[in-house]
């Protein structure tokens, strides 16, 4: 049996990849709150601090997570800074 087509490869390549954000919105999607920063604590290198931040920002604005590999440079080091 086919498989349906439903989407474009470069609608798929779009649909893969994390939202592109402003500086408004790294603000309000990667922004910390109490409950975050207790939920960092439990998390020990740097990097899986990053992205946590990252994944939840992302989940915030679309309801997806992502791979690794497709984050945004400007957002990565947003949250690093």
């Amino acid at each position: 049996m086919s498989r349906i087509k439903l989407l474009q490869s470069s609608e798929i390549k779009i649909f893969d990849a994390p939202p592109i954000f402003n500086n408004d919105n790294r603000m309000q999607f990667f922004g910390l709150n109490e409950f975050t920063e207790t939920k960092l604590l439990k998390f020990r290198t740097p990097y899986s601090k990053l992205g946590f931040i990252l994944q939840l920002g992302y989940f915030k604005c679309v309801g997806r997570f992502f791979e690794i590999g497709n984050f945004h440079k400007e957002d990565i080091d947003y949250v690093a800074q």
